[in-house]
């Protein structure tokens, strides 16, 4: 099975088990309080922010993005 395939089935399930999860806890938990504004400040690519209370390396989020496109980079070229 390829990999969008792959992708494709596991959106159909895992995108209506989050809404539901959003309808039910609407509300931050636990550390997104944290998560988000740092996610924030590397969308708007401020990679110098930090804060203190994250106690996930920052590199460890870069790599599974860098992973990923690379992936999916692969994936459309070897299609073509």
């Amino acid at each position: 099975m390829g990999k969008l395939a792959l992708a494709a089935i596991v959106s159909f399930w895992v995108i209506p088990i989050s809404l539901l999860v959003n309808r039910t806890v609407p509300d931050s938990y636990m550390d997104e309080i944290f998560h988000i504004p740092q996610a924030q400040q590397y969308c708007r690519g401020n990679f110098r922010s930090w804060d203190p209370m994250i106690t996930t390396p920052p590199g460890l989020f870069m790599n599974d993005i860098l992973s990923i496109n690379l992936d999916l980079e692969c994936v459309f070229y070897l299609s073509n």
